[in-house]
């Protein structure tokens, strides 16, 4: 098995067969076409195919994975697809998002250079076994069985059927309180595809099949399955089920073009970093933040930036990109395009910087002031750190114009 790493939304030249490229090409176009795969309401990926495959003219293949991080796996081939930002930032940004969990020992299975897949499976199997040993959850759920005795409601037809046949037994309808639910599937179902995993070390595959060995009475999660929703009972769930969330959305992603076979485990990046930047702010004492759209008069199309400060005073934009010393210029349009539409003279735009010189200058382009913001995702900078410049920054713009920023926000 070869194993390369890529970063994110960059080109790079490898070495592939015929059929590994085929195969790459079919399954991106195949998960930019699903949106469900990515557990997004709706499919904002802008290109035709999530992972794009060129010949070059060197014959080697230019391959370029988009907004997604994870693993890729194709035939002897193994894709390590590693974020633009440090790993340590990225998955900072992912807990804050609320779309994925925090956890104790998160900061030192990153630092030991584990692939985004091992450390997913890692936590799972971790918080999972905390699950197990506090106990598994019973539920009542609907069962159908033929019984000597009557429990719940009786079936007549199916009770008739085995009369006129010799049989002494009732059709019944009832609930059945067991382990057996939705919750409990859905975890034993994640258990499964990470213990079935060639790409994880054995210690993990090991626990995991523990997990589902302990869940042997439980039933398969299939698409019926409505994914389960937590209460009091349920609640020390909560970390399991996120990270279950991300690796069963990896089980139909799969594909076989010829005699080799595709998996990946894919997390798309854009949409997560922006929920974390916008809960950081919302958390830090900033309240007058928001995030809503506006139309367009006379047309169906609609004006949505990521941040609206203090009612439409100032709009701001969130981009995971690498900031440049010159302003990208599609970005810029927007920003201001934003800015004019809520009437707002101030507009600042998000993004992420790794060397402290690359930051656009400050502009104004007619009554719109517009400023850049950075993260400042050094390699040597811790994500606390850089949260806590990030959120200083931000309350300095923000004051700049409105009297009611939080002085507790710096």
């Amino acid at each position: 098995m070869r194993t390369i790493t890529v970063e994110e939304s960059t080109s790079a030249l490898i070495e592939l067969s015929v059929a590994e490229a085929k195969a790459l090409q079919q399954l991106g176009s195949r998960l930019a076409s699903k949106k469900e795969w990515w557990g997004a309401e709706s499919d904002t990926t802008q290109e035709r195919s999530v992972i794009r495959c060129r010949p070059d003219a060197s014959g080697l293949w230019e391959v370029r994975v988009s907004d997604a991080v994870g693993l890729i796996s194709t035939g002897e081939l193994q894709l390590l697809v590693e974020p633009k930002i440090p790993a340590s930032h990225l998955l900072h940004l992912f807990c804050r998002s609320g779309e994925f969990p925090r956890l104790e020992d998160q900061r030192g299975l990153v630092a030991s250079g584990a692939s985004l897949w091992e450390l997913v499976a890692t936590w799972f199997v971790g918080t999972t076994e905390k699950v197990i040993r506090r106990d598994l959850v019973r539920d009542y759920q609907p069962a159908v069985d033929d019984l000597p005795s009557v429990r719940g409601k009786i079936d007549a037809l199916t009770t008739a059927r085995h009369f006129y046949s010799g049989r002494l037994q009732v059709g019944c309808a009832f609930e059945e309180f067991a382990h057996d639910s939705p919750l409990n599937r859905a975890i034993r179902a994640a258990a499964r595809v990470i213990s079935a995993s060639a790409s994880l070390s054995k210690s993990v595959r090991r626990r995991a099949r523990g997990i589902v060995a302990r869940m042997e009475d439980i039933g398969e999660f299939d698409a019926s399955d409505r994914w389960p929703t937590l209460d009091r009972r349920t609640a020390h769930y909560r970390d399991a089920l996120i990270l279950a969330g991300h690796v069963l959305r990896t089980e139909a992603r799969d594909l076989r073009s010829g005699e080799v076979e595709a998996w990946t485990f894919l997390i798309r990046t854009p949409e997560m970093v922006e929920a974390g930047i916008l809960s950081i702010l919302q958390d830090t004492g900033i309240h007058y933040l928001s995030k809503r759209s506006i139309g367009i008069e006379n047309t169906a199309l609609t004006l949505n930036p990521d941040i609206v400060v203090d009612n439409g005073a100032a709009i701001a934009d969130v981009k995971y990109k690498i900031a440049r010393r010159e302003w990208g210029r599609s970005d810029l349009y927007q920003i201001v395009a934003f800015a004019t539409g809520y009437r707002a003279t101030q507009a600042a735009l998000i993004s992420f910087k790794t060397q402290a010189d690359d930051t656009p200058p400050m502009l104004t382009i007619g009554d719109v002031h517009v400023r850049h913001i950075a993260w400042n995702a050094y390699a040597l900078t811790s994500a606390v750190d850089a949260e806590a410049r990030f959120v200083s920054d931000f309350a300095d713009w923000a004051g700049s114009f409105s009297g009611r920023a939080s002085s507790s926000a710096a």
